[in-house]
């Protein structure tokens, strides 16, 4: 379906970033620099050809489709890593 370039890296980053609501908060909490989260979020963006998260002054606020993604990958992490979910 995504080629394979979808990795775990990025579903534990669009689960942390929809729990966190910014990018800040979710850089500190995976203990990575705000740069390297704002580069990666676009990589999954790229694979599924839509935008996950509407970017404010504020933070992030998922879009419908990042909603939809974020639900998937809990599924998943919980599957496969339940440590990587709250």
């Amino acid at each position: 379906m995504f080629d394979g370039r979808l990795k775990m890296r990025h579903l534990v980053l669009v689960d942390v970033l929809t729990a966190e609501g910014s990018v800040m908060a979710a850089a500190a909490r995976l203990h990575v620099a705000q740069p390297s989260v704002t580069r990666a979020l676009r990589e999954p963006e790229t694979i599924v050809g839509v935008e996950l998260y509407e970017r404010g002054p504020r933070g992030v606020t998922p879009t419908v489709y990042g909603l939809s993604f974020t639900e998937h990958a809990r599924s998943i992490c919980t599957r496969w890593r339940p440590s990587c979910v709250r």
